[in-house]
């Protein structure tokens, strides 16, 4: 699988999933209503810093042998992790844009992490997770259009680092 442009089909097969294109859905419908105005649509990959305990990241870094972190496909569930100041630099710069129209633009680091890679980088201990099977399921950004409209490049994968609160 290769990395997801603005334009690459979505996948609505999750409520969460849904619930974020329909909010999309809503305000498009209220652009083209209305006439005038702008839409900018960030589509933020997967969140993760000590402001998120409940991101797989944050879980994994706090796992021990007494409270194991579950995890399904180790080497087939892919994802691109955000860290949380990264995102915070981009919706300054956001808040900022003006353009006419409607822009969506994908918010991630543009690297495809596999929950093995996480598990080595993190160097998390065996007896801190679960492993159980399960099927290719990938998802990362191209993220050429946010770093082209907010000069941003994220961090490009998760560590220990990303325990730290920065001021």
């Amino acid at each position: 699988m290769a990395a997801r442009t603005e334009d690459s089909p979505l996948d609505a097969s999750t409520p969460y999933a849904r619930s974020k294109l329909r909010t999309e859905s809503i305000f498009r419908d209220v652009l083209e209503y209305d006439g005038a105005g702008t839409l900018l649509a960030l589509r933020i990959f997967n969140l993760s810093g000590p402001r998120f305990p409940d991101s797989l990241v944050q879980r994994l870094i706090r796992a021990d042998a007494k409270h194991p972190v579950s995890v399904t496909g180790a080497d087939t569930f892919v994802r691109d992790y955000m860290y949380q100041d990264d995102l915070v630099a981009i919706l300054r710069k956001a808040i900022r844009l003006r353009r006419p129209g409607t822009q969506v633009v994908n918010v991630g680091t543009g690297y495809a992490v596999t929950t093995r890679e996480l598990l080595t980088t993190l160097e998390i201990e065996p007896d801190a997770y679960v492993e159980t099977s399960g099927e290719v399921n990938s998802s990362w950004a191209d993220n050429s259009r946010m770093i082209q409209l907010f000069g941003v490049v994220p961090r490009p994968k998760p560590d220990r680092s990303w325990d730290s609160v920065s001021e």
